[in-house]
């Protein structure tokens, strides 16, 4: 038997040294990617999550879901696609202490407050006279007072930059908006709780119109509400800020 030659057998060491590397690749590879691959479902997919007060949701716990879509575009009026899918009026209750109402089982900031649906989300107020939209984006200055100072723990969908802050507090809104919002809002997180007034009514006659019959048509909305709702705001509410597309990398 012929012996290899020291160049031959360094020649083969190095192809027993590579094909131990590439099965060391491979095994790698293989226990990696279905971790890989839940933590994208997790960012994107995962119906359930958790908020900031540790609470877990899933768009089946009441019957209702809620999306919204990233890609938000302007529509007539200026309101914006925001993807607020709900096949049923909401379970309304009231937050305590506060004149506002939200709704404990939805995957979404979302709330009532003077007559007027409402929705956080990425940083944007938006608004609706009805619970499924269409939704006009409103101007930081022109969010109502009272919306700002519901405690974090009722943020169903609170954002990440929530989870520090105390859940029986308001969010911290001049950390996240400046300095210059809160020198136009000096003292917003301060009143007088004995004089907190009583939650406005929520509007029930759209419990009849479910996503089925769900009037889309704005000038059908106004007429309808017009109609149907006589609860006028104390705090007024100014238009609502001009609402571009949004561009999500």
């Amino acid at each position: 038997m012929m012996r290899p030659t020291p160049f031959g057998a360094a020649v083969l060491a190095v192809a027993a040294f590579a094909s131990v590397l590439a099965s060391i690749e491979a095994s790698v590879v293989a226990s990696a990617s279905p971790v890989a691959s839940h933590s994208a479902n997790l960012l994107t997919t995962d119906p359930a999550f958790a908020n900031a007060a540790g609470k877990r949701f899933s768009p089946d716990d009441s019957g209702l879901g809620i999306s919204i879509n990233l890609n938000g575009r302007q529509h007539e009026r200026n309101s914006v696609t925001l993807g607020v899918h709900l096949s049923r009026y909401p379970d309304l209750v009231v937050i305590p202490g506060y004149p506002v109402l939200y709704d404990p089982h939805l995957n979404a900031n979302y709330f009532f407050y003077e007559g007027t649906f409402w929705v956080f989300e990425e940083d944007d107020w938006y608004r609706s006279d009805w619970y499924n939209g269409p939704w006009m984006r409103v101007g930081r200055d022109e969010v109502p007072v009272f919306l700002l100072r519901v405690p974090v723990r009722y943020y169903n969908r609170a954002p990440l930059y929530f989870h520090p802050w105390a859940l029986e507090m308001a969010p911290r809104w001049s950390l996240r908006w400046g300095k210059t919002w809160e020198r136009r809002h000096r003292g917003w997180d301060r009143w007088d709780q004995r004089r907190t007034p009583p939650p406005a009514p929520p509007p029930l006659y759209q419990q009849q119109f479910p996503r089925e019959r769900y009037p889309n048509s704005p000038d059908v909305q106004q007429r309808l509400h017009e109609r149907n709702y006589q609860h006028r705001p104390r705090e007024p509410l100014t238009g609502p800020a001009p609402a571009p597309p949004r561009q999500m990398q």
